[in-house]
């Protein structure tokens, strides 16, 4: 709400969100989830040819899409992304619903999907990809009605390592931990985007707590209902943004 109203604007953004003492986020991978509806015509389990069973079209066109998920993990991004199999494009079915009756043949039939993006795509070429799969399996078996949803997307962000706000920000953090900390890019979308993507101007994540970027979501400690920051962490990490201010606006 703040970016899209033009609330303020800033030269540069720091969100303050889980990263890690040590660690500052400089970008994240895409992300675009759809939706994929099939139609087809129910029809008694006695008699199925007398309609068209859409979790059979759906099982076609998910053909398709695991066939577009194998090519699209032998691309590779120019970007170090952590963890570095997060390097390569994405598909998750997420979920699948259909079907009236145990003896009937489904007249419809959802499919949700999750693809993340690296840095060097477009969630419209994510979509047009998706829409030819679907329009593969069409072509295979004539009738097939399916339509395309796009549910939601975010477009791939990535700050350069070079900029003063990492180099400042890692100088820092060895200035007040001893560490040498590193700038990566993460899996998953960050609330980072809203700033960089609407006053295009550089950002970060620097904040206490892991929050899943040191495992790339293997482990995130701070999602479970006993949730915690050292209090070591928080001082440290305060240290070095506050630091960060002093050389930012000199």
């Amino acid at each position: 709400y703040v970016a899209r109203h033009g609330l303020g604007h800033a030269d540069m953004v720091i969100v303050a969100d889980t990263s890690g003492v040590d660690r500052v986020l400089r970008g994240y991978r895409g992300q675009l989830w759809a939706e994929i509806e099939v139609r087809g015509q129910t029809a008694h389990g006695s008699t199925p040819f007398y309609g068209r069973g859409a979790i059979e079209d759906m099982g076609r066109i998910i053909g398709r899409l695991l066939i577009l998920r194998d090519r699209l993990a032998m691309v590779t991004s120019r970007t170090r992304i952590t963890p570095e199999r997060a390097m390569h494009p994405t598909i998750v079915l997420s979920q699948i619903s259909g079907g009236v009756g145990l003896n009937l043949a489904a007249p419809s039939c959802r499919l949700t999907l999750d693809r993340r993006l690296i840095p060097e795509e477009t969630p419209r070429e994510a979509l047009d990809q998706i829409r030819q799969a679907v329009a593969e399996a069409q072509s295979e078996a004539p009738g097939l009605d399916a339509t395309v949803r796009q549910v939601y997307e975010a477009p791939a962000t990535v700050t350069s390592e070079s900029d003063p706000l990492v180099t400042s920000l890692l100088s820092n953090i060895h200035a007040v931990t001893g560490q040498r900390g590193e700038a990566i890019v993460h899996p998953a979308f960050l609330d980072l985007r809203w700033f960089t993507q609407a006053w295009g101007v550089p950002g970060v994540v620097y904040g206490p707590g892991d929050g899943g970027a040191k495992s790339g979501f293997r482990t995130k400690v701070y999602s479970q209902p006993d949730e915690y920051v050292l209090i070591d962490d928080l001082v440290n990490a305060t240290k070095v943004l506050a630091l960060t201010i002093v050389d930012l606006v000199e």
